[in-house]
């Protein structure tokens, strides 16, 4: 029998604690070459842990490295903490990014995190909004605990709040910027929105998928739309985490 390890207060393990009060001083969470905000009201000690391990979004940030090139336009749905948007722009050197994200209080910690990062101001466009096929002006969006969880649908998870966000048409971004890429992290919103949109000025989505929300048949059903839309897995695909490459 291995030996009863020590416990700090709370019975978390001395580390857990020697974190938990680094989180409490930090000002800033360096990743990726990146300076987060660390804000405690968005930044949860499990999310902070998240950040200091290099996990965060860790997938997606090698791919906005190396999958991106210099003549990339980058759409993004749900720029989180964006980090996509400043790995994209300062080491990809894409033409530009523009990056929705319907959560209110990360628009400043995506702005400090471009600003930190040396990223031009017309580099990147930031939309307040959450995309979606509705007609409505407004939508409900639902707030959990890790702003991460938080979506358009109530379900799965405990909801803490719900927010009324702008209503943003993705077509119309498309049409209007003419990415050549999407990057999108939307908590299953991408099961009914991919199908429906006109991808075909695009060279490739890269998409988190989300079965907890909708059940391997409906990552089936998004395999499938992607297909028929001309677009085939691309094997720098990681986990939930998808490369869907024009073929």
């Amino acid at each position: 029998m291995l030996p009863a390890q020590p416990k700090g207060y709370m019975g978390q393990m001395p580390e857990d604690v020697a974190v938990d009060q680094e989180a409490e001083t930090e000002e800033f969470i360096d990743i990726y070459r990146l300076k987060i905000r660390n804000d405690p009201k968005i930044i949860t000690p499990r999310m902070y842990r998240v950040l200091k391990n290099g996990r965060y979004e860790a997938t997606e940030a090698k791919l906005a490295r190396r999958y991106l090139n210099a003549d990339d336009t980058l759409l993004e749905f749900g720029s989180g903490l964006g980090v996509v948007a400043a790995i994209a722009i300062k080491r990809a050197k894409v033409k530009k990014v523009v990056s929705v994200e319907a959560n209110p209080d990360l628009l400043p910690i995506i702005r400090d995190t471009l600003g930190n990062s040396g990223v031009a101001q017309d580099k990147c466009e930031l939309i307040y909004g959450a995309v979606s096929l509705e007609m409505d002006d407004e939508l409900t969006f639902y707030r959990r605990g890790d702003f991460w969880g938080s979506s358009l649908s109530p379900q799965p998870g405990k909801v803490v709040s719900t927010e009324t966000v702008p209503c943003i048409d993705p077509a119309k971004l498309i049409a209007t910027h003419n990415p050549t890429v999407i990057f999108s992290d939307i908590e299953g919103a991408e099961l009914e929105l991919f199908p429906a949109l006109d991808l075909s000025s695009l060279r490739a989505v890269v998409m988190e998928v989300h079965p907890r929300v909708y059940g391997d048949k409906g990552v089936c059903s998004i395999f499938k739309a992607m297909h028929d839309k001309g677009f085939a897995y691309n094997k720098q695909s990681s986990g939930s985490v998808i490369v869907f490459q024009k073929m």
